[in-house]
């Protein structure tokens, strides 16, 4: 089987939706578990594993995106690598706003579909989560730009802020609880918290009366 009819196969987007939560799973969820100095590299490698499945997942647009997301991923390592720090931040700009191209994607491509399916859960799921990534990420990016945009417990004082806790405020941020341990403190803070917060509230609407409308019309005919 050719590459491009594999990529294009529906089946294949199914796997390649279930390999992706998995991975946001991991991603969120349990490398914040592991020892520290396991962090930043399984949270890289993670990352890395999640660009490089989203391509699979895409019905339509792959062929642009997909070797965008493999350069992307090659150039973050070589930053990396070089400790090329203005330049790692800005391909953490481009991540984000892949990402955003591709949960737009995967509104389009959910619309599309005549009924809800598993491809269509799929997407939903990973979607959110993936706005969750989304979130760490802008979060990241302010706290390497500056050192006070939160005011932190005491707790934290010999705590290594890094993604592991930008991970967290992205996620109590975007589900909206805000146990109120963290606070934004400077404007570009505020902006950025209130930005993640709607985006979550914004794609959970959209999301359920997309799949409220195809679960009723599948009801309605016979």
């Amino acid at each position: 089987m050719k590459i491009s009819s594999l990529l294009a196969n529906k089946q294949t987007r199914v796997v390649a939706g279930i390999v992706l939560l998995s991975l946001l799973l991991i991603q969120l969820f349990v490398i914040n578990i592991l020892p520290n100095h396991w962090h930043s590299t399984s949270h890289e490698v993670c990352l890395s594993s999640i660009v490089f499945v989203i391509g699979l997942t895409l019905e339509k647009g792959k062929k642009i995106l997909f070797p965008l997301l493999v350069v992307l991923i090659s150039l973050l390592f070589i930053s990396q690598y070089f400790n090329l720090d203005k330049f790692y931040n800005i391909l953490l700009l481009f991540r984000i706003l892949l990402l955003f191209t591709v949960i737009g994607i995967y509104i389009l491509q959910t619309s599309r579909e005549q009924r809800v399916n598993a491809s269509v859960i799929l997407q939903s799921i990973n979607g959110y989560l993936l706005l969750g990534v989304i979130s760490s990420l802008i979060i990241i990016i302010i706290l390497r730009y500056y050192d006070n945009a939160f005011s932190f417990p005491d707790a934290y004082v010999d705590t290594d802020i890094g993604l592991v806790i930008a991970q967290y405020i992205g996620l109590v941020t975007i589900t909206t609880l805000g146990y109120g341990d963290i606070v934004p403190m400077v404007p570009i803070a505020h902006s950025a918290t209130t930005f993640i917060a709607v985006s979550g509230q914004l794609y959970i609407a959209i999301i359920i009366a997309l799949l409220v409308g195809k679960f009723s019309i599948s009801k309605s005919v016979p």
